[in-house]
């Protein structure tokens, strides 16, 4: 039984670690866009844009679900958070130019972003048996 917490403690840190690269990596397109748009065209393409949030919606939804299964719903909230961002801005966002757009997008990838770092927060915490303490409080 320990040798599966272990696998899936390890393999959660995993998705989490790539999960922080690529919604930072989500974040960091979303305020250069505006900037590259004219030389870059691929970067700003709607192919790329639904590709990657299609990709960032799966990792931290796995990263939630890892999160769920191991009795730990922090990252839940944030999760929910940045999901109803990207509906929102599927519903509501007129393109590029539109402020709100550019809000959604970082709502959204601001959510994702710290449901990773939850999750790994978390995974720490679980493969050093609980041992985490939070910062400024005495043991």
């Amino acid at each position: 039984m320990d040798d599966v917490k272990v696998a899936r403690v390890g393999r959660s840190r995993w998705i989490d670690r790539l999960g922080v690269v690529a919604s930072t990596a989500c974040l960091v397109h979303c305020l250069a866009t505006p900037l590259v748009v004219a030389s870059l065209p691929l970067v700003a393409g709607e192919r790329f844009e639904g590709a990657l949030s299609a990709v960032l919606v799966a990792l931290a939804s796995l990263s939630a679900g890892l999160s769920w299964l191991a009795g730990d719903r922090r990252p839940l909230v944030p999760y929910v958070l940045g999901l109803v961002a990207l509906a929102l801005r599927l519903r509501l966002a007129r393109g590029e130019g539109d402020p709100l757009d550019t809000l959604l997008v970082l709502v959204a990838a601001s959510g994702m972003i710290v449901t990773h770092v939850l999750g790994l927060r978390a995974a720490r915490c679980r493969s050093t048996a609980g041992a985490c303490e939070a910062p400024g409080r005495p043991e």
